[in-house]
This record gives structure tokens, C-alpha cells and sequence, in this order.
């Protein structure tokens, strides 16, 4: 897959623009941190509102 199609950022359309954003904040997690089922276990805790 192509991680940057085109080679630009420059989208046709707003919608585009958030579908581009959406798909590499999904590949950077993904590579950030490649094994899946520890991403699926650190979930719940990012999830979680921060405590003051």
C-alpha cells in the first residue's frame, strides 16, 4: 500500500483530506508498534480520561 498516494497530501476533497489523515495515523501506530495483540492489550489504557 501505498502510504502517501501520489506523493502528495493534497486532496480533492475535505472528506479525502480527513480519510488521508485518518489513514496514516492508522499506519504509524502500526508501525510504531507492529505486534497487534499489544496494541490490543495497551488499548484500554490510552483509552482512559487522565487522572488529576
Amino acid at each position: 500500500m501505498e502510504l502517501v498516494p501520489g506523493n502528495t497530501l493534497i486532496t480533492a476533497t475535505p472528506q479525502e483530506g480527513r480519510e488521508l489523515a485518518l489513514a496514516l495515523a492508522r499506519k504509524s501506530v502500526g508501525a510504531i508498534q507492529p505486534d497487534a495483540e499489544m496494541r490490543k492489550a495497551l488499548r484500554p489504557a490510552t483509552r482512559a480520561p487522565p487522572t488529576r
